[in-house]
């Protein structure tokens, strides 16, 4: 019994050794090795781990972007566009100077358009190829001329005078603003100063000439405060008070301000042509106001308490009464007269009683005084 009892605890015993590592196997986790790429198998990337997520940034405000001053667009004024044709018979100095000479001449008579001369050789080609008016107008309004001028000088030979036709065109349609070209001659001595030779053409030219352009529109700003700074567009103009701008039409966003008063701003329209006026009254600051009605409550006072000054504070006195000269004054006047009275009743008293000493009437009883 005692070898039977000691097998079955030395059985039970093997038994407990054995399921020990079993069970720590189920209780420690175990690692998986990691997977190694087969032959000839591009390794696959593994993933990296997460990474935390910055902290979210509060937003941030938008920063204000300074407004860009632009300048009003400049006043569109169509030219006169002269240009030159000459033949091969004629020198380039030759035509240049007899352009020139034109170019001069029609100026003081373009009524504030601009002459110019056509510098561009390859425009000048394009001209110079057109056998007819539109072609001709068509290339005068690729230049946005309001006319053109066409000088067309010839030759015959080296020692003959130069041959100068200028005729007038319109843009667009090529019509001819003189009923025919003029003509004239430049002798060979006058080549070099071409000038008084042309200038009985150029007199001819004139009563063709286009009208004048329209006058510029401009902009009156008038403020109830001076020194205010007057914006046109962002773009400063000047100090009020300020002479009218000229500007081209459209909508303008005047802005008046000034130290001490509120801003004040609008749209305001320009014209085509005209002028326009807007009126600005700023509004004083709380400051300001009380400022001014502190200089307007003691303004024009002179004296404290009826001083001569006749202000607001002049102590309830009159100025007119004491503007008065002391003889027209009523009182005066009541009492020379009065004095003038009694003087003319004292005299005609005195002459009635001759004399003697003027006592109570003789009709009239005067009871004796009675001693107590």
């Amino acid at each position: 019994m005692q070898r039977l009892a000691a097998t079955a605890w030395s059985l039970l015993l093997g038994l407990a050794l054995c399921a020990a590592p079993a069970s720590a196997q189920q209780l420690t986790p175990v690692q998986p090795a990691p997977a190694q790429p087969a032959v000839g198998q591009p390794a696959v990337a593994q993933p990296a781990p997460a990474q935390a997520e910055p902290a979210a940034q509060p937003p941030q405000a938008p920063v204000a972007q300074a407004p860009v001053a632009q300048a009003p667009a400049p006043r569109i004024v169509l030219p006169i566009v002269v240009i030159s044709l000459p033949d091969r018979s004629v020198a380039a100095p030759v035509a240049l100077a007899i352009r020139d000479a034109i170019v001069a001449g029609l100026a003081p008579s373009a009524g504030g358009r601009p002459v110019v001369a056509l510098p561009d050789e390859a425009r000048i080609a394009a001209i110079a190829s057109c056998h007819d008016a539109i072609c001709t107008g068509a290339r005068l309004a690729e230049l946005q001329a309001m006319t053109g001028v066409i000088v067309r000088a010839t030759r015959r030979n080296r020692l003959a005078p130069i041959d100068v036709r200028v005729e007038m065109l319109d843009p667009v349609s090529g019509a001819p603003r003189l009923a025919a070209p003029v003509a004239v001659q430049v002798p060979v001595a006058a080549e070099g100063s071409p000038a008084a030779t042309l200038a009985a053409m150029i007199a001819q030219l004139v009563p063709a000439m286009p009208s004048p352009p329209p006058p510029p529109a401009t902009l009156l700003i008038v403020t109830n405060v001076d020194d205010a700074l007057v914006t046109v567009d962002g773009r400063e103009v000047g100090h009020a008070p300020i002479a009218p701008i000229e500007l081209p039409q459209g909508r303008y966003n005047v802005v008046v301000t000034v130290r001490g008063w509120r801003t004040s701003s609008r749209m305001v329209q320009v014209p085509e042509t005209g002028a326009q006026r807007a009126d600005f009254d700023l509004e004083p600051e709380p400051e300001t106001l009380s400022a001014l009605e502190s200089a307007r409550g003691w303004s024009g006072g002179g004296g404290s308490s009826g001083g001569s000054g006749g202000g607001a504070f002049d102590g309830g006195v009159d100025s007119s009464e004491d503007s008065t000269p002391l003889y027209a004054r009523w009182y005066v006047i009541g009492g020379a007269a009065a004095v003038v009275v009694a003087t003319v009743v004292i005299i005609a008293v005195a002459a009635s009683s001759g004399g003697t000493e003027v006592g109570p009437p003789a009709g009239i009883p005067i009871p004796p005084i009675q001693a107590p």
